[in-house]
């Protein structure tokens, strides 16, 4: 078995175990950051983040003052707003290219990849 192959099983096992282990967060988290089983100053700071994913437009000073009331301070803000952002742009980037994020294929397209071929330039 090649490395490349090996490496899109190892990532689709690891895929199929997160997915296992936090179906319940998943499910949940699709309603409300609310009804999530993580503690209350997490909560705050994934409203922020449901916000600034879904409408960007209509986050406020009062969204960030809930996420210090919590507890957190700013730098924990701006850590969260940097998190969301990046999942945001690569998960449109990825979708916008067409990209078919469906783990049951990681498996057949390592194996398609070649990391080695003249096609990837010298190491």
């Amino acid at each position: 078995m090649s490395r490349t192959s090996t490496a899109a099983i190892t990532a689709t096992a690891a895929i199929r175990k997160w997915r296992k282990r936090w179906a319940p967060i998943r499910r949940s988290s699709r309603t409300s950051p609310t009804t999530l089983p993580v503690p209350d100053k997490l909560k705050a700071i994934l409203r922020f983040a449901k916000v600034l994913t879904l409408e960007p437009r209509k986050i406020s000073q009062a969204h960030a003052d809930a996420v210090y009331a919590a507890g957190w301070d700013e730098q924990a803000l701006h850590d969260a707003i940097l998190v969301v952002c990046r999942f945001n742009f690569m998960n449109r980037l990825t979708l916008g290219h067409g990209l078919d994020p469906a783990p049951e294929k990681f498996a057949t397209r390592g194996k398609s990849m070649s990391y080695n071929s003249e096609r990837a330039g010298p190491a």
